[in-house]
């Protein structure tokens, strides 16, 4: 099986000399580490170690892409590899390095905390997409990239406002799951700096969510989609309605990191806020975060009862203690 043959390839890597392994072989070999997510880093650093002996114009750009890529999801940041990239691609100016390549690249770069390093890079790639206007995207390469230029703090107006473009003309049709958290959570942490809202993008986000199964969502992904709609503000209930309903689906919240679920109650209660909020101003009565119909209530509920996150509601608690002595009291 693949494990068997991967272990195989990370002996013979390990244990003989790397040097008539060609570039393609190379990328190759590090991709496949990747894919398979596997743990042999010390492996992977003597490959890329051999990949900057060879150095980067010995490599195709797909090559180059794939090491990058490799070395990204394991975590290797090899700074001289990535330098190199670097300055390759920016005299190069980009010639022979397609969407997909360019995207995961800069993907790769990013995740590896390179981005400050590479900021000449990625205006030019802001240049190359809003020439373009993003075609030739697809939805994987339109996330990889607005995740990187968000993940790099990459002052980038026109290229989020490419991007948005893109998502309307596809109505995030063939954005998986992934893709789809990426692209939100990019716009929410893009707002700070493109001074624009994302309304009517984060609208077409909540209706695709009722449209949309959230079984495949994993609850890391979950979490962050609530982060994204809190964080701007957009409190759509189609969006807080589809989360919720998956979320109750899990058997457990065990699978949520403490700071997930943290994020998770954080919008919700937000969520909650601006609806009673809207229902104070229409002249109704606040009674309670908890005791206010409507979606958000039943996972609020849950969560108050989860050790990560009860303190989180002990203030909702009291306030509703104190509304129901103060309602005895007028009744009297």
């Amino acid at each position: 099986g693949a494990p068997g043959v991967m272990a195989l390839v990370v002996g013979q890597c390990t244990s003989r000399s790397l040097e008539d392994m060609s570039p393609q072989v190379l990328s190759n070999v590090m991709w496949a580490l990747g894919k398979q997510n596997h743990p042999g880093v010390g492996v992977l650093t003597r490959l890329a170690a051999h990949a900057n002996f060879l150095g980067v114009a010995a490599f195709k750009p797909m090559e180059v892409s794939s090491c990058t890529w490799g070395m990204a999801v394991l975590g290797v940041k090899d700074e001289a590899w990535l330098e190199a990239v670097v300055a390759y691609l920016l005299d190069s100016e980009l010639s022979d390095f397609n969407c997909q390549k360019v995207s995961t690249i800069l993907w790769a770069v990013a995740r590896l905390g390179y981005g400050a390093e590479a900021m000449d890079l990625f205006f030019m790639v802001e240049d190359y997409v809003t020439e373009r206007t993003m075609l030739g995207f697809n939805p994987h390469n339109v996330a990889c990239t607005v995740w990187a230029f968000a993940t790099a703090r990459c002052d980038a107006v026109d290229l989020f406002a490419c991007a948005e473009e893109a998502v309307w003309k596809s109505g995030f049709k063939g954005y998986d799951a992934q893709c789809f958290v990426d692209v939100l959570w990019a716009m929410a942490v893009s707002a700070e700096w493109t001074g624009t809202d994302y309304k009517d993008t984060f609208a077409l986000a909540a209706t695709d969510l009722r449209k949309r199964s959230l079984h495949d969502f994993s609850p890391k992904q979950l979490s962050t989609l609530a982060w994204a709609f809190s964080r701007l503000s957009h409190f759509e209930d189609q969006a807080f309605f589809s989360i919720e309903n998956a979320v109750l689906k899990l058997v457990t919240l065990e699978d949520f990191t403490d700071k997930g679920l943290v994020f998770l109650a954080a919008a919700f209660q937000a969520f909650r806020d601006d609806k009673d909020a809207a229902h104070e101003k229409a002249g109704g009565s606040r009674v309670g975060r908890r005791s206010v119909s409507g979606v958000g209530t039943r996972l609020l509920t849950r969560l108050s009862h989860d050790a990560r996150t009860s303190d989180m509601f002990a203030a909702d608690e009291s306030s509703s203690e104190a509304g129901s002595t103060a309602g005895s009291a007028a009744g009297a």
